[in-house]
């Protein structure tokens, strides 16, 4: 399905699906606007993003976030659809999308976190490929503030680049090598999505797995969920990302050792043999790299470097 990169002069459109930016979050949103601006870009922040339903928990009422949404995919100027910010109620959204509309106007569109749960069903309904990418603030040296995050955009979305940028040491866990379908899940928006027609088919694909606030008590469980509905019998791998309470946060076990969210994993799998990896190349709060799911990718543990084998966007 072809799909145009950026370039100078195309519109950005920063749409709410989920949960709302409050004031304390405008400047750090100006000073990721500003530079967009600078790169030739007509950014367009819909009024959505900064509103809020009756119940304080998502952008305006249902009806307004499926406008918003149909507006951008039928304005021919919006090459991007930039889903923001996070929240827990993107799946309210799920029987409401328009998937015919999504098919026939094919865009960049983009998001991560509680958005996990539309960028699988819009590939499940319409194969169109999308982007798991990070928050549009620019908080301090992290989202869209880090140097790292802005050379990612560039290549990825400006020069279909696909190649990732490593930034981190990459720690293999279980050692292999691969080239299979790559599929990403915010952890508990998986949960949420399991068991709906809206999953794609997950046998054979790579998993990508990333959270944000879970501590141990939350993380077994939605594990454990996984398990239990069979998606371990049916992946072929894992990648762990940065995972904030884990990674940056130290958390311990009974004996004061520390424990990180890949133990965890490793023990609840430990009856499988798929290869897991551990990147910090992308996640909340943290430099963050840009990659279409559903595609083909190529892992080579030597060169430690994700290769995707063709651009699935041309």
């Amino acid at each position: 399905m072809s799909i145009d990169k950026l370039k100078s002069w195309d519109t950005i459109y920063i749409i709410s699906p989920s949960s709302f930016y409050d004031n304390s979050s405008l400047l750090e949103l100006s000073l990721s606007i500003n530079y967009l601006k600078k790169k030739w870009f007509n950014v367009v922040l819909w009024k959505s993003v900064l509103s809020k339903d009756n119940y304080l928990c998502s952008s305006w009422n249902l009806e307004v976030r499926i406008h918003d949404i149909n507006a951008a995919l039928l304005d021919k100027n919006v090459k991007m659809i930039w889903f923001s910010p996070w929240g827990s109620t993107s799946n309210e959204l799920l029987e409401y999308l328009d998937y015919g509309l999504i098919k026939d106007n094919p865009k960049i569109i983009t998001w991560f976190s509680d958005i996990t749960i539309l960028l699988n069903a819009i590939y499940s309904r319409t194969s169109l490929p999308c982007f798991y990418w990070t928050d549009i603030k620019s908080s301090n040296n992290y989202y869209f503030g880090s140097d790292y995050t802005k050379r990612q955009f560039d290549n990825v979305f400006c020069k279909w680049n696909l190649l990732i940028e490593k930034n981190s040491n990459w720690k293999v866990i279980r050692e292999w090598w691969f080239s299979w379908i790559l599929v990403w899940w915010h952890l508990q928006s998986f949960v949420k999505l399991i068991w709906t027609s809206y999953v794609p088919n997950l046998m054979g694909c790579v998993l990508l797995l990333e959270s944000f606030a879970q501590w141990p008590d939350k993380v077994i469980p939605y594990l454990y969920q996984l398990k239990h509905s069979w998606v371990f019998d049916k992946i072929s791998w894992i990648i762990v990302w940065y995972i904030y309470w884990f990674d940056f946060i130290e958390r311990v076990n009974s004996s004061g050792n520390r424990i990180y969210f890949e133990d965890i994993l490793l023990d609840i799998t430990k009856s499988y043999n798929f290869p897991i990896i551990k990147i910090n190349e992308f996640w909340h709060r943290c430099p963050s790299t840009f990659l279409p799911i559903w595609t083909n990718v190529e892992f080579s543990y030597n060169n430690q470097e994700i290769l995707f084998n063709q651009n699935p966007f041309i």
